[in-house]
């Protein structure tokens, strides 16, 4: 299995000249559906051993002792798929940073073997209130099981440079 096998989407942005797309070319409404992941327990054992070094995150014996009764992947490990799958999910966009993810919940755990995907859909848009060149998108979003179990849910906030700013530039 790939990390982005497929990927499905409500429309197709609209992109410019240059094909990287921008603030402009998204809309409140749209709906992706990402390619999967497949969680490993290496990948989790790795993870946990050098970032969250909780015992149900970083060894399998200790993890069946525990309170989850076995081996999960860490939050913030969740939340790095959850971007990664973000990203890969959408064309070049012109973003450059995001001040911060609102309501991020880590509703049921990953384990080993876990095929996720990434529910996403635009909120809202504005332009920024401050830098006329950049836009603000709202997300919410889910990373889900192969069995449309929520395993992370989170509504990120993202910059996006805005058409005419790309244009001036000639990018």
């Amino acid at each position: 299995m790939t990390r982005n096998e497929s990927l499905t989407m409500s429309r197709e942005p609209t992109l410019n000249d240059s094909s990287k797309a921008c603030w402009d070319d998204f809309a409140v409404g749209d709906r992706w559906v990402t390619g999967a992941h497949l969680a490993t327990k290496e990948e989790i054992l790795a993870f946990g051993k050098q970032y969250d070094p909780e015992p149900f995150h970083r060894d399998e014996e200790e993890a069946k002792a525990s309170m989850m009764g076995g081996l999960i992947a860490s939050g913030i490990q969740m939340a790095a798929w959850y971007r990664n799958l973000h990203c890969l999910a959408l064309p070049d966009v012109g973003w450059t940073l995001s001040p911060g993810w609102d309501n991020i919940r880590f509703v049921n755990s990953v384990r080993p073997g876990d095929v996720l995907t990434l529910h996403i859909h635009v909120t809202d848009m504005r332009p920024s209130a401050s830098r006329p060149d950049w836009g603000i998108i709202n997300w919410s979003g889910e990373l889900k099981d192969a069995n449309g179990e929520t395993k992370l849910a989170c509504d990120p906030i993202i910059f996006y440079r805005r058409r005419s700013a790309m244009e001036a530039e000639g990018a």
